[in-house]
C-alpha cells in the first residue's frame, strides 16, 4: 500500500529538478481532474484556501492544489494557510512551492506541524557530486572528472545541468563518460 498523504507539502530549495520529481510523483497519486495548480502571483492565501475548500466534482479519490512562488506571499497570505492547515479540508492534499523559503518562516513552520517541509537544497560546491547523481540516477557512467568539467562547462544552474546529463548520457550509450569527451561534446 502507498504511503499516505499529508494534507500539505511545502517544498523549497534550489534543487529544481528534484522538486518537478517530487510533484510528478505526488500529482500521480491524483486522477487526471483532481487537480488544480495556481500561482502566488495571482492567488492569494484566501483564495488557495478557498480552492482547498471546494468540493472537486471529479474528486472521489481526493484533490490536490498546487500553488507557485509562494515565496511571493505576505505575512497575511502566510496566515491564511497556518489557519487553513489547523483544520485543513479532508481528502485534499495542498502542495506549496516556492524559491528561498526559510526553515523558519511562519508559512514553513505551519506546514511542518501538519505536512511535510521538503527542502533540496545544494550547495554550488556539492555541484559535481549532484551531476554524478544524476549520471547515477539514469544509470549513466561518469568520471569525477566528467562532472566537474560538466558544471565548469555549462555553470550552476541546476535544470540546465539536469538537461545536459541527460543529453550526454544520451550521446554515450552506455560508455563511460570522461572529461575529455565533455570538452569535445562542448567546444
Amino acid at each position: 500500500m502507498a504511503d499516505a498523504l499529508k494534507p500539505v507539502y511545502l517544498l523549497t530549495g534550489s534543487d529544481h529538478p528534484k522538486i518537478d520529481r517530487a510533484l510528478t510523483r505526488l500529482r500521480a497519486r491524483f486522477g487526471e481532474d483532481a487537480s488544480e495548480r495556481f500561482s502566488a502571483a495571482t492567488a492569494s492565501g484566501a483564495d488557495t484556501v478557498a480552492a482547498c475548500n471546494a468540493l472537486g466534482l471529479f474528486a472521489a479519490g481526493g484533490r490536490l492544489v498546487l500553488v507557485d512562488e509562494v515565496e511571493r506571499w505576505k505575512a497575511a497570505d502566510a496566515k491564511e494557510i497556518a489557519e487553513y492547515v489547523r483544520a485543513p479540508t479532508p481528502d485534499t492534499v495542498l502542495a506549496l512551492i516556492g524559491d528561498g523559503i526559510k526553515r523558519d518562516s511562519a508559512l514553513a513552520k505551519a506546514c511542518a506541524k501538519v505536512g511535510s517541509l521538503l527542502v533540496y537544497e545544494v550547495q554550488k560546491r556539492d555541484l559535481p557530486k549532484w551531476v554524478a547523481e544524476q549520471f547515477a540516477r539514469i544509470e549513466a557512467r561518469a568520471t569525477a572528472d566528467a562532472c566537474r568539467a560538466l558544471v565548469e562547462l555549462v555553470g550552476d544552474d541546476l535544470t540546465e545541468l539536469a538537461v545536459e546529463v541527460e543529453k550526454v548520457a544520451m550521446w554515450a550509450a552506455g560508455e563511460e563518460i570522461g572529461a575529455h569527451d565533455l570538452k569535445r561534446l562542448f567546444e
